[in-house]
């Protein structure tokens, strides 16, 4: 879903950059078998890619760069992506003690698109998303100065699901699917954080950034 958006969080560029760390689990980032408030990684990103995408355009988490409670649980947010065409800055206020679910990359495939992103069933979104993931060049996330590595273990393809009319992908329901890194932050100590993430897909002529301050308290 190159066209319309792409992934959350964003660049952060620093002069200097602590060594890179891998996914921390329980400290920083929950390892991918987590089950966070009893929900896989994969359901933590179907639920995302609705909250991401069946919203309507003017109150669109996305465009907005705004983080919200998800629907699975009050204690986990949901987190945006980068939308394609330059670097955006985003501020978010999240309650001490809840997770935040991020995607730094995903690509998304669906019935109301146009080729290559569209697919009438389960079987064609998922060789769509599959192959357009694919694309990918680079993803890099940064917490606090921090690299986060090995992202690759947090890659899943999401469950089939149905985006209500009215959506960011258009006026009528669409079956959706898409492929991507998902990551759950654990609850973060209070105070400000800085949260980035960048992205391109060099065959597309396609890169996007998003810097997040996170307000923790």
């Amino acid at each position: 879903m190159r066209r319309l958006a792409a992934t959350v969080a964003a660049a952060l560029l620093l002069a200097a950059v602590a060594p890179p760390v891998a996914a921390e689990p329980g400290a920083r980032v929950l390892p991918p078998t987590a089950r966070p408030l009893g929900h896989s990684l994969v359901e933590v990103g179907t639920a995302w890619n609705a909250w991401a995408l069946g919203g309507p355009v003017e109150a669109n988490p996305l465009l907005l760069d705004a983080c919200g409670p998800s629907p699975l649980d009050p204690k986990l947010w949901f987190g945006p992506e980068a939308i394609p065409g330059g670097a955006t800055e985003g501020a978010c206020q999240i309650p001490a003690g809840a997770m935040l679910a991020i995607s730094p990359f995903f690509m998304e495939c669906s019935s109301v698109e146009p080729p290559p992103w569209h697919g009438e069933t389960e079987a064609e979104l998922r060789s769509c998303v599959e192959t357009a993931f694919g694309l990918r060049s680079s993803v890099t996330v940064i917490l606090d100065g921090r690299p986060l590595t090995g992202l690759d273990a947090w890659v899943v393809t999401t469950r089939l699901d149905t985006l209500p009319a009215g959506g960011l992908l258009g006026p009528d329901p669409a079956l959706t699917m898409d492929r991507g890194v998902f990551l759950v932050l654990a609850p973060q100590t209070p105070g400000l954080h800085t949260l980035a993430a960048a992205w391109t897909a060099d065959e597309l002529g396609l890169a996007a950034s998003l810097r997040l301050t996170l307000q923790v308290s």
